[in-house]
Formats: C-alpha cells, structure tokens, sequence
C-alpha cells in the first residue's frame, strides 16, 4: 500500500511540475508532519525556486476531522 500511495504521490508532483512549468498554480494539501513530505520528488518541487510552502491551520477555514465519533477541530 505505501508503494502505492508513493506512486500516486509522484504521480501528482508531475501534474504539479506542468503546472509550475505553464505559469499556473498549484496546491498540494497534507498534514505538516506528514512523512510524504520527505519523499524525493516532493522534497525536488519543494527546492525549485517558485515553489513555497506554508503551514496553516485546519480550524481556520472550519476544517473538522472525527476520531472515534467526536467531531474535533
């Protein structure tokens, strides 16, 4: 399954690349400690010049997750 998730996630930085490539914008949403933020090709978009990242919180746009039937910010 993590093979699977890792190609899938190759997958969308080439997506991202043409993008980036064309002048037009991106957005890659994922928890900030998150391990696929280590993976290669992530970690090769995150170098280029015109790619920046932030760390925002999910509360602020009344983003919820639920975790054993608790709804939690």
């Amino acid at each position: 399954m993590l093979e699977m998730g890792i190609t899938h996630l190759n997958f969308a930085m080439e997506l991202c690349e043409i993008q980036r490539q064309s002048g037009l914008y991106f957005l890659v949403e994922h928890p900030a400690g998150a391990s696929s933020w280590s993976v290669h090709k992530v970690q090769t978009m995150l170098r280029k010049y015109d790619v920046h990242a932030y760390e925002g919180d999910m509360c602020q746009f009344n983003m919820k997750q639920t975790v054993q039937g608790e709804e939690l910010f």
